[in-house]
């Protein structure tokens, strides 16, 4: 008995139709003048199936503000029927992080797998985290983290949406034929900051003999309001603070208390508090701007508004 071989060469090309798990057979015919005879052969197409989990949250219990420091933090998976599923290959896990957010100077390295090595590129709009692998194998899993601080100066309210994108290709080198496939995951943290926190209090009225507990206010009897307002560390575009005063009250615009921020008006703005905290440019908005129509009580119900054209809280270690 005598063979005769043919060795044929084909590529699997990155079609629409080579999806992961498809079986390909291929088909030969040895014919002659009487009759044939058929070959075949199967085989499954086998893709890496990567997945990404990124997730950002502040080290401690600290609220996200200016100065907290984040904890950046990868699971990359290349999972699936271990038919289906090939290793991924010149693996990159790539994080942009914007300059106007992140201090870029701060990031540090936290855990990096074997196989991954962790290195930082230059960006025009900040720094890029960058975990590179030759190649992970099928059904793998992998957690990958590094830290990094928030600006001092973090623009508030904050609500960025971070993404995080994982590469890598079929093949480990670059074939002849050019027509590896390459696949990619992402996944996209949302870092959202603090919230300003405010509070209204009725702090006292002008009468003794009115209760307190709960208040009770008698026709003609003055009132004592605060507002506060708890600013997270960081930077508050142009702010503007309204009290609305309801119908049958007037604000009472004339008083020569020497201790009130602005005596003769009948404001007392207290704050900013601490060191690194600054506001510029307070514009005061009244419906009675003056002593004499302060004090013709209308009951007109008209707000008051408090403009100020930048808040800034720096950190203070506080």
């Amino acid at each position: 008995l005598k063979s005769l071989s043919v060795r044929l060469y084909a590529y699997l090309k990155d079609v629409p139709a080579a999806t992961s798990g498809k079986e390909i057979t291929n088909t030969s015919s040895f014919s002659w003048d009487s009759g044939s005879i058929d070959a075949s052969t199967t085989f499954t197409i086998a893709r890496p199936n990567l997945s990404l989990q990124k997730n950002m949250s502040p080290l401690g219990s600290t609220p996200i503000q200016g100065g907290s420091t984040m904890l950046v933090e990868f699971v990359l998976q290349n999972s699936g029927d271990a038919l289906q599923t090939s290793n991924a290959n010149d693996l990159a896990i790539v994080d942009l992080l914007p300059s106007d957010v992140f201090d870029i100077e701060s990031i540090q390295e936290v855990e990096t797998p074997y196989v991954f090595t962790f290195s930082l590129q230059d960006d025009p709009e900040g720094r890029i985290v960058v975990y590179d692998a030759p190649s992970i194998e099928a059904n793998s899993s992998y957690t990958l983290s590094f830290t990094v601080d928030l600006i001092d100066s973090l623009p508030l309210p904050l609500n960025l949406e971070n993404n995080g994108i994982a590469s890598g290709t079929t093949l480990p080198f670059e074939p002849p034929s050019g027509i590896e496939a390459t696949v990619e995951a992402s996944s996209s943290s949302t870092l959202r900051s603090a919230l300003p926190h405010v509070t209204k209090s009725l702090l006292y009225t002008s009468e003794t003999h009115t209760s307190d507990s709960p208040f009770q206010i008698a026709i003609g009897e003055r009132a004592t309001y605060r507002l506060r307002i708890d600013i997270p560390e960081g930077e508050l575009p142009p702010l503007t603070i309204t009290d609305r005063v309801p119908n049958g009250m007037d604000f009472i615009g004339a008083s020569a208390d020497p201790l009130l921020s602005f005596p003769n008006l009948g404001y007392s703005i207290s704050g900013p508090m601490g060191p690194g905290m600054t506001a510029k440019l307070l514009t005061i908005v009244d419906p009675d701007p003056s002593p004499d129509s302060s004090m013709t009580l209308d009951g007109n119900g008209d707000n008051i508004h408090f403009q100020f054209d930048s808040v800034s809280n720096l950190p203070d270690g506080d």
